[in-house]
């Protein structure tokens, strides 16, 4: 087992590496994920890794990237000084963090994202792009497509290096079944999330955080994520 420290600085060299992807346009940078805080990821009950398709930073003249996500986040004191833009899909992301670390408390019975331990929980996951180049506001299929051709060994080491034992795959879990050799077998539903759950790792396959509420309503996206994560837990020594 790694020591913390070489822990660290293998996931600083993983952030450094998709920092150095190049596109063919100069002015569209990568921009690095992974881990939000280590710290924190360590030592929260259960190590979750969140992944999603791209980041939501080009702007009118086509051009963006060039940062850090995970330092973006450990970054934000508060709610409050979230940017607008991602706003949905973070607050999404919290509730659903906040109930799976804190005894499956459901979305009604949580305090407002605004407190403090909340939000907090966004700086105990962690969180990647399958394309690591930013897009806009709605993705391009065929350049998901070939962004997991391009990147699935890197993104199968992020996933080797952290570990998790919750991997929530918003709308991406499809790009991971051969690769991660998940039990498509064992699939489970709760309300319209499904999950796959092993007696090391949990795969929850919820839609993107950014669905609209016509599709399903936030509460209900939360909890059928802490289901799973409760349902889980409770039964995991009958799963191999």
């Amino acid at each position: 087992m790694d020591t913390k420290e070489l822990f660290i600085t293998k996931c600083a060299a993983i952030e450094k590496e998709i920092l150095a992807i190049k596109t063919d346009n100069p002015n569209i940078l990568p921009i690095s994920d992974g881990i939000v805080n280590v710290d924190n990821y360590l030592s929260a009950k259960y190590k979750i890794l969140w992944i999603l398709k791209e980041s939501n930073d080009l702007d009118e003249n086509n051009e963006g990237g060039g940062w850090s996500l995970t330092k973006a986040i450990n970054g934000l004191n508060s709610w409050e000084e979230q940017p607008q833009r991602g706003r949905t899909t973070f607050q999404r992301i919290i509730y659903s963090t906040y109930g799976l670390l804190n005894d499956f408390v459901l979305w009604k019975d949580m305090p407002y994202i605004s407190n403090e331990e909340v939000f907090e929980s966004i700086k105990k996951i962690a969180y990647i792009n399958i394309k690591k180049h930013p897009g806009y506001a709605t993705s391009k299929p065929k350049e998901i497509d070939q962004a997991y051709e391009e990147n699935k060994i890197l993104l199968k080491r992020q996933i080797d290096l952290y570990n998790p034992d919750i991997i929530i795959a918003g709308n991406t879990l499809k790009y991971f079944f051969e690769d991660l050799s998940i039990p498509f077998d064992n699939k489970k539903s709760n309300g319209k999330t499904a999950y796959y759950p092993t007696k090391e790792r949990l795969y929850i396959h919820p839609y993107h955080p950014n669905v609209r509420p016509v599709s399903i309503s936030e509460e209900n996206y939360c909890n059928d994520i802490i289901f799973a994560g409760k349902d889980w837990v409770e039964n995991k020594k009958n799963y191999l």
